[in-house]
C-alpha cells in the first residue's frame, strides 16, 4: 500500500513541477503586460500634461500590479534626489532581472531619456519600447503555448520514470 502511495506521489509531484513551470511562464507574460500598461500610462501622462518625472512614476505605479508597480514606485521615490535618474533606473531594473535580458535591454535606454528630453522625444521612446515589448510578449506567449503542453507531460514522464526506477 505504501509503495502505491509513493508511486502516486511521484507521479503527482512530477506533474506539479511541470504545472509550476507553466504558471511561471504565465506570470512572466502578466509582468510584461503590466509593464506595457505602465509605459503606455507614462506616455499618455507625458503627452497630455507633461507631468514631472517623480510624480509621473508614482502616478503610474498606483495603477499597476506587483511586481511592476514596485519598479515604478521605487524609481519615482528616488527620482527627486540628486542621483541621476539613469543610475536609479538601471539599479532598479537590476532588481527585476526575472523579466529577462531582452526586456531589460529595451528598458535600460529609457533611463537616459526620461526626464531629460522634450516630451515628444520621451513619448516616442516610450512608444518604441512598448512596440518592442509587445513583440517579446507575443514571442513568450507562443513559446508558452508550445511548452504549456510539454512541461506537464515531461513532469509526469519524469515521475513515471522514477516510479519504474524505484520499483
Amino acid at each position: 500500500m505504501i509503495d502505491i502511495l509513493g508511486c502516486l506521489l511521484l507521479l503527482v509531484g512530477g506533474s506539479a513541477i511541470g504545472m509550476s513551470m507553466v504558471m511561471e511562464e504565465r506570470r512572466r507574460i502578466k509582468a510584461i503586460t503590466t509593464l506595457i500598461h505602465g509605459l503606455e500610462g507614462m506616455e499618455r501622462e507625458l503627452a497630455l500634461r507633461l507631468t514631472p518625472l517623480p510624480e509621473l512614476l508614482l502616478t503610474v505605479a498606483s495603477g499597476l500590479e506587483e511586481p511592476i508597480s514596485t519598479l515604478f514606485q521605487h524609481c519615482g521615490t528616488l527620482a527627486g534626489q540628486e542621483t541621476q535618474f539613469s543610475i536609479i533606473w538601471g539599479e532598479t531594473l537590476k532588481e527585476h532581472s526575472y523579466l529577462g535580458e531582452a526586456i531589460l535591454d529595451i528598458l535600460y535606454p529609457l533611463g537616459s531619456i526620461l526626464g531629460r528630453f522634450e516630451g515628444d522625444e520621451q513619448c516616442r521612446s516610450l512608444r518604441d519600447a512598448v512596440r518592442s515589448l509587445e513583440m517579446i510578449r507575443e514571442e513568450v506567449r507562443q513559446e508558452s503555448r508550445r511548452l504549456g503542453k510539454v512541461y506537464p507531460t515531461l513532469g509526469f514522464t519524469v515521475g513515471a520514470f522514477l516510479v519504474i526506477l524505484l520499483l
